[in-house]
C-alpha cells in the first residue's frame, strides 16, 4: 500500500481529500500545516507528499524549503487556490524552487487522482 502526506490547513478539504484517497486504496497520513509534517516524516516516509501552500502557522513555503534542505527522496504535490496574490503566482514560485508538479484550486476529483497516480507510480 504506498504511503501519502497530505498537508492542507481546511479540515473539510483535508477530509475530503484524505476519504477520496483511502477510497483508491493509499494510506493517508493529515498535517494541517507544515510544522505537523514535518513531525511527522520523522516517522513516516512516503510514496508522496501534498501540500497546500498558504496555511497558517507553518506554511507551504516553509515545508518546501525544509524538505529540500533534508534531501528528501519522494515526489511532492503542491496545490493552491491563492491568497494575497493569486494561485498562479505561487505556483510558479514553487516552481521556480524546484517543485513541478502543480495543481490550482479549485480542481476536480479525477485531476487530482489523475496527477497523484501519475507521480506515485
Amino acid at each position: 500500500m504506498k504511503t501519502i502526506i497530505l498537508v492542507e490547513d481546511e479540515k473539510m478539504v483535508r477530509e475530503g481529500l484524505r476519504d477520496v484517497l483511502e477510497r483508491e486504496g493509499f494510506s493517508v497520513y493529515e498535517a494541517q500545516d507544515g510544522l505537523e509534517a514535518m513531525q511527522l516524516l520523522t516517522t513516516v516516509k512516503p510514496d508522496l507528499l501534498v501540500t497546500d501552500i498558504i496555511m497558517p502557522d507553518s506554511d507551504g513555503f516553509e515545508l518546501l524549503f525544509s524538505l529540500k534542505d533534508s534531501g528528501h527522496t519522494f515526489p511532492v504535490l503542491v496545490m493552491s487556490g491563492g491568497g494575497r496574490i493569486g494561485s498562479n503566482d505561487y505556483l510558479k514560485m514553487v516552481q521556480v524552487i524546484g517543485y513541478k508538479q502543480v495543481l490550482h484550486k479549485p480542481f476536480s476529483i479525477s485531476e487530482f487522482l489523475e496527477k497523484v497516480n501519475e507521480m506515485i507510480a
